[in-house]
């Protein structure tokens, strides 16, 4: 069976990733490795799903591709730590999107072991 993802309701500074093996029918938190805990977005990989990504306020994107038991920054070039959205394109999916608070909409892309992080796309007006 795949695994079940969710974000909790926020607590003050504390909105962990947890998965669920089971159908739901229990679930562990799995944060080994985000900077911060206040995880506002999770995109899967519609590809490989155990590639997940988190959008963190505070803590900026984050990846992981073990299903949840370890994470990595994709911050180089964001100008804020803040994201409040991410979203896997779905006619390009080595291109992510990273929706941020004052800071704009940022794309991420996957170039075969790096990534490469564009202005942003878009700014609130």
């Amino acid at each position: 069976m795949a695994g079940l993802y969710a974000i909790s309701l926020p607590q003050p500074f504390y909105a962990p990733v947890f998965k669920s093996m089971n159908g739901g029918g229990t679930w562990s938190a799995v944060n080994t490795g985000l900077t911060a805990t206040w995880v506002n977005a999770l995109a899967i990989d519609p590809e490989t799903p155990s590639t997940l990504y988190a959008g963190i306020y505070g803590g900026g994107v984050f990846k992981s591709t073990d299903g949840g038991a370890a994470w990595s920054a994709l911050n180089a070039g964001l100008t804020t730590a803040d994201v409040f959205a991410v979203a896997i394109d779905p006619a390009t999916p080595i291109t992510l999107y990273a929706g941020t608070n004052g800071g704009g909409v940022f794309a991420i892309q996957q170039i075969t072991f790096h990534y490469q992080i564009y202005l942003p796309m878009a700014l609130r007006g």
